[in-house]
């Protein structure tokens, strides 16, 4: 044990110098320990101060309506063109790099969903991966200019009590696009406030695709026009601010003393009426 401890001693000092070597160790897992408390803390301390923080990722998203054809009836077996609804959303990160709307491709990930509008039948909903290519660009302002281009996507197609098929988009789009280069945002008022920051590209336009789909060698193709927008990353915080009981009760005894005073300067203001009385004869002596 002596044999031992010498050895220990001279490889790692004194206890003193191991307590010394070892205080940074200690002090990186008690600010990792702070770390995760404070993150589970944090959020419960924003949630009943009544602020809570929200992100919007950099995104693209198009809604609009047309018409599915070449799809069979399950029921009757008829095959018919019926009028859909279409909504794709997806993630592009490239709105993000660089300067966005001078990029000549885009790529994003998404989700697209499809139902019929004039009578109720299968949904047609799945993931998509697309490609953008946007070589017309004109400049109409410092930030701002007219794009036009169009995009393809490769779909996985889900179906109600069906397997899985496959499918693809082609599509065109004119947007009037813009860029947000760090700018900052805020709103406060009596009840509330607002404040964040964004960064990105946004857009408007107007797209028309084609979508071509079969599932359980069902074979349709749908035909839609509508509006595309595009949003930046944006992240902030929302606070709401509640009045407290006294501030309440403070509140409600002023309405209530300023009704009073109303009233009685009503009151005053009104005019006075006086009553006349019939004068009685006098008595003769």
């Amino acid at each position: 044990m002596a044999r031992g401890s010498g050895q220990f001693g001279r490889q790692f000092g004194s206890n003193r110098e191991v307590a010394v070597r070892a205080r940074p160790l200690l002090w990186s897992r008690d600010m990792l320990s702070r770390a995760g408390s404070i993150g589970r803390i944090l959020p419960l301390t924003l949630w009943f101060s009544g602020c809570l923080p929200f992100a919007v990722p950099p995104s693209r998203i198009e809604s609009g309506v047309g018409t599915r054809f070449y799809e069979r009836d399950p029921a009757t077996g008829v095959i018919a063109p019926k009028s859909a609804g279409v909504l794709r959303g997806a993630i592009h990160p490239t709105q993000v790099l660089g300067a966005p709307a001078e990029r000549l491709f885009d790529v994003g990930l998404g989700y697209r969903g499809e139902w019929r509008l004039s009578e109720p039948g299968p949904a047609l909903h799945g993931p998509y991966a697309e490609l953008g290519l946007y070589p017309l660009r004109a400049p109409l302002g410092r930030r701002t200019r007219l794009r036009w281009g169009s995009y393809a996507s490769a779909d996985v197609v889900l179906a109600d009590q069906r397997a899985p098929g496959v499918g693809a988009t082609l599509g065109t789009l004119l947007e009037l696009s813009g860029e947000s280069a760090g700018g900052s945002f805020s709103h406060v008022d009596e009840d509330s406030a607002v404040f964040g920051a964004a960064q990105g590209q946004w857009a408007v336009g107007l797209f028309a695709n084609t979508a071509l789909r079969e599932v359980n060698d069902d074979f349709s193709q749908s035909v839609v026009t509508g509006m595309s927008l595009r949003l930046p990353f944006v992240v902030g915080v929302a606070c709401c601010a509640w009045p407290r009981f006294g501030e309440r009760e403070e509140r409600h005894g002023v309405s209530k003393s300023a009704s009073s005073r109303s009233k009685k300067s009503r009151k005053s203001e009104a005019p006075i009426r006086r009553e006349h009385r019939a004068a009685r004869p006098r008595r003769k002596p």
